[in-house]
């Protein structure tokens, strides 16, 4: 047994090992390097040691999560709502800012964005520098909330969780930055709020003004300061009340402001805000597919019965629901439960909030009556889902005694959700480190196409295997904003070293903007003095004959590949009777090339080649069953559409 001093301290020289004095002196006067690390930090005691080691834990585990979540990042492109911050709220005047965006109010986060692109043009290296710290300061907020409630070590592994949540795929693309800065903000407001004191609040209210006016996803976090101030006492309840008062009057005002807007060319993508019909009554059951799903998320059982890391699989989470609601009313209705504190009522009205305003909220385009309702189990909802989850989990554990081996059962099951997670994380991570370079390479087509493409989409709707990606924005706008804040394109001297996909990108945009196909033009005709003629690169696949402009090729097998070297300017295709011959041409991608339209045996269709500032040509990409003449014709083209030399 131990030997304690009066007072209750132990004795350091009768608790030490029984070794002889002339050790004993020694390791008191030069101890090994833990002791004097710890000695050097002015931590003497085993209280003061377990105290700091989750803190050190903390910051290894933070050290991690940034290194990890900067390097899965590198590579990326702006994504989503992104490009249309860049096109349209990236400058203009205050109405840019205020406007909604779907939705939702995104001052501060705009203001952000507006910052980055002013001074450093549009560089993901600094949006991701942004995206790590508020990620890892949602993070520390959160430990601060969870610690209060069940100490260190539990609080240590809910923070790890969060910074390796791989259900919420927004981890690991800068889109997230406005929810983040919502979350972070609003986690510091409960923070605030709780200090009861007049310091505290202020601090509280303007995080709050901040929070609503970055994002949607703080309004769960204004929910659970209400609550707070009306769980105070009588007198000091009614003083306080300004608190939450002026953030939810001053979004509501916004609101009702932002009610007169209809969608604008120059400001799109607004959408409204409305209960949809019917959402009432299935209400009950979104509720509880949201709060499955926050379940499934932290425990990393999303995965089971899908393979799209940005749609969560629910249906393990249900009877997790079950036992959460289980334990909770255990908690409740216990006789020797411990009492229960009065901030529990705070952390469950967070999440009910939330998944209230998920299940009735939906987004109506402005101007039409189609209401688009929110899927619940969408990835993005998730970080939100399990912060409050967690808080709320802290909150009803608060006062209870959890013994040992429940903390290594808590362990074991966060290492069991990490692996899920991690794995989702590194998938998510992939696919938009994929559509970096595919955007950047569309990007690097539009402007070597320049004012010629006018109001074209950038991109259609294209659908990979693991998500669907869409840069609806015409090529007028991006090009307007690139000359204002920078380019986000690709260097077109890079087009030709880039990814296969990309590659392969760039070319569609290009033959989608120049509208490059071919068009009829009757029989073949003899072949006229024009231009220098097409070349014909594999000479090994046909016997080939160059005259006046025009290269005729006999391909030595039916179905042979051949290709040309096209000029620029006006061409003419022509195929000898036979059966029809697909063309197909490229640029920057591999062969066979894209598919730009047929030409029928014994007819000819021509084509335009446009003059650009790339000096990579074109190629004509066919596989014909009989002769194949490719002439360079005059330009026709009156002399103000002729393309600029």
């Amino acid at each position: 047994m131990r030997r304690v001093r009066e007072g209750g301290e132990q004795s350091p020289v009768e608790d030490a090992p029984r070794v002889g004095p002339q050790e004993l002196a020694r390791r008191v006067e030069h101890p090994r390097w833990p002791g004097r690390l710890l000695n050097r930090w002015g931590l003497s005691s085993e209280r003061e040691i377990a105290r700091f080691l989750p803190l050190l834990l903390l910051g290894v585990v933070m050290s991690v999560a940034a290194a990890l979540l900067l390097r899965v990042t590198h590579g990326q492109s702006l994504f989503a709502d992104e490009w249309v911050f860049f096109s349209y709220r990236s400058h203009g005047s205050a109405e840019t800012l205020f406007a909604p965006h779907n939705g939702s109010f995104n001052l501060v986060s705009l203001l952000v964005y507006r910052t980055v692109f002013l001074l450093f043009g549009p560089d993901i290296t600094v949006l991701r520098l942004i995206l790590v710290a508020l990620e890892l300061l949602c993070a520390g907020l959160v430990f601060e909330l969870t610690r209060r409630r069940v100490g260190d070590v539990i609080a240590l592994g809910a923070t790890t969780l969060l910074l390796f949540l791989g259900s919420g795929w927004l981890l690991v693309s800068t889109v997230g930055i406005s929810l983040y800065l919502a979350v972070a903000l609003g986690l510091a407001a409960l923070i605030a709020i709780q200090r009861g004191d007049l310091r505290g609040d202020v601090v509280a209210c303007v995080s709050l003004v901040l929070a609503v006016a970055s994002y949607s996803a703080a309004l769960p976090f204004a929910a659970g300061a209400v609550m707070a101030i009306a769980l105070r006492p009588a007198p000091q309840r009614w003083w306080r009340t300004w608190v939450v008062a002026i953030p939810l009057l001053l979004y509501g005002a916004w609101r009702l402001w932002a009610a007169h807007y209809t969608e604008d060319p120059t400001l799109p993508f607004i959408a409204e805000t409305v209960i949809a019909p019917g959402a009432i009554s299935k209400a009950p059951g979104l509720v509880w597919q949201a709060f499955a799903a926050g379940l499934a998320s932290a425990t990393g059982l999303f995965r089971i019965g899908t393979r799209q890391p940005f749609v969560v699989d629910h249906s393990w989470g249900e009877p997790l629901a079950v036992l959460f609601v289980a334990a909770a009313l255990t908690r409740f209705l216990w006789p020797r439960r411990p009492p229960l504190d009065r901030s529990l009522w705070i952390f469950l009205a967070m999440p009910l909030v939330y998944w209230t305003a998920l299940s009735l909220v939906s987004l109506q385009a402005t101007g039409t009556k189609i209401p688009l309702a929110r899927i619940p189990t969408i990835a993005g909802y998730q970080y939100t889902n399990v912060v409050l989850l967690l808080l709320a989990a802290a909150a009803l554990a608060s006062g209870i005694r959890i013994p040992r081996l429940a903390h290594f059962a808590l362990a074991a099951a966060l290492l069991a959700s990490l692996a899920p997670n991690l794995l989702t994380l590194r998938q998510a991570a992939h696919a938009f480190r994929v559509n970096g370079p595919i955007d950047r390479a569309e990007l690097a087509a539009v402007e070597l196409v320049g004012s010629r493409a006018g109001r074209i989409p950038i991109e259609t709707r294209r659908t990979t295997p693991d998500f669907t990606y869409d840069l609806p924005i015409p090529a007028q706008d991006y090009l307007a904003a690139s000359k204002r804040v920078g380019s986000a394109a690709a260097a077109a001297s890079s087009l030709t070293t880039t990814t296969p996909k990309a590659r392969r990108a760039a070319d569609l945009t290009l033959i989608r903007l120049y509208r490059l196909a071919l068009r009829p033009s009757g029989g073949i005709a003899p072949p006229i003095a024009g231009p220098k003629a097409p070349a014909f690169e594999n000479q090994a696949a046909g016997f080939a004959q160059s005259k006046r402009g025009c290269v005729s090729v006999w391909p030595r097998r039916s179905g042979t590949p051949l290709s040309f070297i096209l000029p620029r300017g006006e061409l003419s295709v022509q195929a000898d009777e036979g059966p029809p011959v697909a063309v197909n041409m490229r640029r920057f991608t591999d062969p066979p090339g894209l598919p730009t339209g047929s030409v029928a045996g014994g007819a000819s269709a021509r084509l335009r080649i446009p003059v650009d500032a790339s000096r990579q040509p074109w190629r004509l990409l066919i596989s014909p069953a009989q002769a194949i003449r490719v002439c360079a014709l005059p330009d026709t083209a009156p002399p103000g559409k002729r393309d600029p030399a």
